[in-house]
């Protein structure tokens, strides 16, 4: 039998897979409850063997610690050496200090999500497996201005047993926004996810309510509901909430999807069992009807 992962390996295991994260973050993530200062212990030993960096941030004048895997091939194959994990199951991506509470953000929904619905396949941007989304969903062209989703959520379907495709999952693509964005900004995302991608919905987190309503407001009044994909399914395509600050239970993350608020797990139910024609419909089933909370476990 296989010794388990001591606590530096499951720490190198968790910024391999998810990039940075905070001190926090990374301490909600463990395996096993850890003491602050067992963990600080574990930290320091595999950044003094130049494994892991730290960066420390100010956020709302208060400082916050960032923790990242050292950038080198030689680390990297080290990591997976000591992990087990193979280069398509690492995230690879150097990103500035700016970025990092943005980075834990992202991890803090993937690793809730795929750890209570593990049907859900996650695409997380800059990783290898993203490489596997349908090419058709997100063209070169926009990739190239910059719009490719911080992740994108494959729902399964009837047909769940097929490879990675639209025929097993309906795809949704995820952004997560920390701070508050210009109108502009806002406009051209919802204007290029309705019209220039294949994307079945479009999950978008603020940073407060009033800013979730304001990309909804948005969305509506920049020709959604002209776009012919999307007929049918035009109030059940966007859903917006304010971002998850730490691990959370899916089941209590209340979503804005058209006029109703309903669990994160009932409005993704929507893709596994409706075409997008019906989706609409079946959204004001879902919101008045209790058994329709009760979908969420077919994904």
């Amino acid at each position: 039998m296989s010794r388990p992962p001591t606590r530096q390996n499951e720490i190198l295991t968790l910024l391999a897979r998810y990039g940075v994260m905070s001190t926090t973050t990374l301490t909600q993530l463990m395996s096993s409850k850890i003491s602050d200062s067992w963990l600080r212990e574990s930290l320091y030993i595999l950044q003094k063997r130049n494994l892991v960096r730290r960066g420390t941030i100010l956020l709302r004048g208060r400082p916050s610690q960032y923790w990242t895997l050292g950038n080198s091939p030689k680390i990297m194959e080290h990591t997976m050496q000591r992990t087990g994990l193979n280069e398509s199951q690492m995230r690879d991506k150097s990103a500035h200090w700016s970025s990092f509470p943005h980075e834990d953000l992202c991890t803090i929904f993937q690793a809730s999500v795929e750890r209570q619905m593990p049907s859900v396949c996650i695409l997380r941007e800059s990783t290898n497996n993203f490489k596997t989304l349908p090419d058709h969903l997100l063209s070169e062209r926009v990739k190239q201005n910059g719009y490719i989703p911080d992740m994108c959520l494959g729902i399964p379907t009837r047909f769940s047993k097929a490879p990675i495709s639209d025929k097993g999952y309906r795809w949704i693509a995820v952004e997560i926004d920390r701070t508050h964005r210009s109108h502009k900004r806002m406009a051209a995302r919802a204007n290029i996810y309705t019209r220039h991608t294949s994307f079945a919905g479009l999950l978008y987190f603020m940073p407060d309510e009033r800013s979730a309503h304001l990309v909804t407001k948005i969305y509506r009044s920049r020709g959604a509901a002209s776009s012919s994909r999307i007929t049918g399914g035009t109030d059940s395509f966007l859903a917006t909430s304010c971002v998850p600050k730490s691990i959370f239970d899916v089941n209590t993350l209340l979503v804005n999807c058209g006029e109703f608020e309903l669990p994160l797990p009932t409005w993704l139910a929507l893709f596994s069992v409706c075409e997008t024609h019906k989706r609409d419909a079946a959204l004001v089933e879902f919101s008045s009807n209790t058994q329709g909370l009760n979908i969420k476990r077919a994904i």
